[in-house]
């Protein structure tokens, strides 16, 4: 998870705090799209690109959503 959200720090020129609260607040979205069946990977990728990452950290997402 580190690799993540040093990314992120970079990406949203944050704190780690907030890098952290950014990367909680995506899975918890990811997570509800996925209690709801509605979650596809696109989705993944529009995290990776909300928190200016490369597309690459989407499997982070992926395995934090646990799908």
């Amino acid at each position: 998870m580190k690799g993540i959200i040093k990314a992120i720090m970079i990406g949203c020129k944050c704190s780690e705090k907030e890098a952290k609260e950014y990367y909680r607040s995506e899975v918890d979205y990811l997570r509800e799209l996925a209690s709801l069946n509605d979650l596809r990977y696109g989705d993944f990728e529009a995290a990776c690109s909300n928190l200016g990452i490369d597309y690459d950290y989407a499997m982070d997402f992926i395995n934090a959503v646990g799908v």
